[in-house]
């Protein structure tokens, strides 16, 4: 049983935007939720994205050996 989430809310449709940027150094940060919808709640999600995106890095975009971050990315998630 998740303790983020109601036993239940794993199996319940969800749904759910946020706003990241990649920084320099390839990794994700700055998430803010635009919305949801589901059983579960707003800080759980946000750590439950927070947790998975530590697991990710990126390759830094590097222009003229300048490295430069990405910003106002938005992603969606839906989970019928």
């Amino acid at each position: 049983m998740s303790k983020i989430a109601k036993p239940l809310a794993r199996y319940s449709p969800l749904r759910f935007s946020y706003t990241y940027k990649i920084s320099t150094n390839g990794r994700v940060e700055d998430i803010e939720l635009i919305s949801f919808d589901g059983d579960i709640s707003e800080a759980a999600l946000l750590r439950l994205i927070a947790n998975g995106a530590a697991g990710t890095k990126f390759e830094p975009i590097v222009v003229a050996d300048v490295k430069y971050e990405l910003v106002d990315l938005r992603d969606t998630i839906i989970r019928p």
